[in-house]
């Protein structure tokens, strides 16, 4: 299994504008630092504990944040 994981920046900030939530009020929920939430909303790679923290503090499914596997 890989140790990190890259969200879709653009889910991500979808997601966070869906619910009014500034990228400190998801540091502060999520219990990570701001470079996280940083680093994620630019599309690089994160730890995946990190990245695990970041839908359970926005209450969905880290799937729905992950990039669409085309095909």
């Amino acid at each position: 299994m890989a140790k990190s994981i890259t969200v879709d920046r653009v889910k991500l900030i979808a997601e966070m504008a869906r619910q009014d939530i500034t990228g400190v009020e998801l540091c502060e929920r999520a219990g990570v630092g701001r470079s996280a939430v940083q680093t994620m909303r630019n599309g690089r790679p994160v730890w995946r504990t990190t990245a695990l923290h970041v839908p359970r503090a926005l209450n969905v499914p880290l799937e729905s944040l992950l990039p669409d596997q085309g095909g």
